[in-house]
């Protein structure tokens, strides 16, 4: 009787250090992830960065072609040079540069979104739940983004 006591308390010592092993595999995976998010974020910001410097630039034009010039000096200051602006602004690529940057961002919120929902998975039950919480959080971020 005595060894089959001993037997179970060596599977259940086994038991916990299969769990430990399991609990710290977790944590690495964690840390690997929370770092990757530390990446995403450092480029998210410049994109962010990037996107409020041409947003900037856009607006700055917007507002330079439709100065009125009474001191232009020239023969350029006619509906000639301050249509084909305006043109130009409208039709240029920074909107569609801006939507790229956009675009990029959602991508990047989705790749931290991947990378926060594993580690809430590796929590558990609470951690799904969290886990879904969160992609409706980045959901809405990229409709308001």
């Amino acid at each position: 009787y005595r060894g089959g006591n001993n037997m179970l308390l060596s599977w259940l010592y086994e038991r916990i250090h299969e769990i430990e092993r399991e609990i710290q595999r977790l944590k690495n995976q964690n840390q690997q992830y929370r770092q990757k998010i530390r990446q995403i974020e450092k480029i998210y910001d410049k994109m962010q960065s990037a996107k409020r410097s041409l947003i900037a630039q856009k607006n700055d034009l917007s507002s330079f072609s439709n100065e009125s010039l009474p001191n232009w000096k020239g023969h350029l200051h006619t509906t000639e040079f301050v249509n084909p602006v305006q043109q130009w602004l409208v039709s240029s690529s920074y909107p569609q540069v801006i939507r790229q940057v956009d675009a990029n961002m959602d991508a990047l919120n989705d790749a931290k979104t991947d990378y926060e929902n594993r580690i809430l998975h590796n929590y558990g039950i609470i951690g799904d739940l969290a886990a879904r919480i969160n992609s409706l959080e980045n959901e809405i971020e990229n409709q308001l983004n």
